[in-house]
């Protein structure tokens, strides 16, 4: 979604004036941080009902992330369902922490907004909220590597079960 500058100012100066009134229909603090952020996308998926036709639009960083924050919901699900003895074999090998750490503040800095925005402001993959999200290292292109491996496994299994530790292993590797 396209806002221009003037438009931003307006949706600013609305929102200070739904809050002021005490309407709560909206989110006015929401709407702040996302316009703010230059996150507008984000209007589109708090208020679907209000933009029926934006999903499509939103950039391609929003929907990278999501995909690896989908990758380490099931990475930190499936490695919890593990018992102790396999979760000790993935600790023993020299494999990625099973643990979602975010992205690099420094150098992927865009990748680090979305995420902290979508688990914060939008309230999903809630299971990160809480956490720093800055990796302190550039990890983005491992994680294209690991979403290669990860896919098709998710593809064949979800709904079904969590993976295994091979399966687990072959994505942290």
């Amino acid at each position: 979604m396209e806002i221009r500058e003037s438009e931003k100012l307006i949706l600013v100066m609305l929102a200070d004036i739904h809050e002021k009134l005490g309407i709560d229909t909206l989110d006015p603090d929401f709407i702040r941080k996302a316009v703010h952020g230059g996150y507008n996308w984000a209007l589109a998926w708090k208020y679907p009902g209000l933009f029926p036709d934006q999903e499509e639009d939103d950039p391609p960083v929003v929907g990278e992330v999501v995909d690896f924050l989908e990758m380490w919901s099931f990475i930190e699900d499936s490695y919890q369902a593990l018992d102790p003895a396999a979760q000790a074999s993935i600790q023993e090998g020299n494999l990625m922490s099973p643990v979602f750490h975010g992205f690099d503040g420094n150098h992927e800095t865009e990748y680090l907004g979305v995420a902290r925005f979508i688990v914060n402001y939008l309230e999903r993959y809630e299971e990160f909220a809480g956490r720093d999200l800055n990796s302190h290292h550039r990890v983005v292109p491992r994680y294209r590597k690991m979403l290669e491996v990860f896919k098709p496994i998710w593809e064949e299994i979800a709904g079904h079960r969590t993976m295994n530790a091979d399966e687990l292993k072959q994505v942290l590797a």
